[in-house]
């Protein structure tokens, strides 16, 4: 009688915790991108070398001087 009262307990439990999820689920996301990521959208990229900064190129690539990676410049400025 006893194991039969833990099965039921436990079939609850799972159904409960399945039903709370789901409802979890349909809930609208909010955690699309925020303003921030708006706002550096629409700025022009500027990639530079970490040995050469007064390189500046407007999409990712190879430095032409050392042959680096070319990183994203985090404040591009004009």
């Amino acid at each position: 009688m006893k194991r039969m009262q833990c099965m039921v307990l436990l079939a609850i439990v799972v159904t409960l915790g399945l039903l709370a999820g789901c409802s979890n689920a349909s809930t609208p996301s909010t955690t699309g991108p925020g303003p921030a990521a708006k706002d550096t959208a629409t700025q022009p990229q500027v990639w530079t070398c970490p040995m050469h900064p007064e390189l500046r190129e407007a999409k990712a690539g190879k430095c032409p001087k050392c042959g680096m990676d070319l990183v994203q410049q985090k404040d591009a400025k004009k």
